[in-house]
């Protein structure tokens, strides 16, 4: 009978057998060092996204934070501007209800001139000329005119002109 001790084993298969067990177990420490390796290369590779991604999310909130800044300080200039705007036309309806009282201070002095010229008139003649009141009418009545379009045209002129350097400071 056959032992293991008086049991022969050639040498080459041996040292092929000694080969293989230690191809085999260098080769499985070889993939397990491969394995933590690409392991640590995968959990740097994740860290870095995670820490790009935090980055982006930072910089889109500071973002978003800027453009409400910026849209609040044009918001504000054009509120600014707006208010601006209505003092300007505020203004030049008050002018041109100025405008229209003078016309009419000018219409009633005229009347009041007409009637006491026909009061004072002692003289069978009607006037004529200058001291006629049709005359006096037509040219008050031309004068008016004229200075309602002299009004009108130096407040949108002056309301255009003001606004300028507004809208442009708002605009900036």
């Amino acid at each position: 009978m056959m032992t293991p001790t008086n049991l022969i084993v050639p040498s080459w298969l041996r040292y092929g057998a000694v080969a293989a067990i230690s191809a085999l177990v260098s080769g499985a420490g070889a993939w397990q060092v491969q394995e933590w390796r690409l392991g640590a290369r995968i959990s740097v590779q994740a860290a870095d996204i995670a820490k790009e991604r935090e980055d982006h999310a930072v910089a889109a909130r500071t973002a978003d934070a800027d453009q409400r800044l910026i849209e609040f300080s044009r918001m504000e200039g054009n509120a600014h501007v707006t208010y601006q705007t209505q003092q300007r036309l505020d203004a030049a309806a008050a002018a041109l209800r100025d405008r229209e009282f003078a016309i009419v201070g000018l219409r009633n002095a005229l009347a009041t001139a007409e009637s006491r010229s026909r009061a004072t008139s002692s003289d069978p003649a009607p006037p004529t000329g200058a001291d006629d009141p049709a005359t006096l009418r037509t040219v008050v009545r031309e004068c008016a005119a004229e200075y309602s379009t002299m009004v009108e045209n130096a407040v949108l002129a002056g309301a255009a002109v003001r606004g300028l350097p507004e809208y442009t400071e708002a605009m900036r």
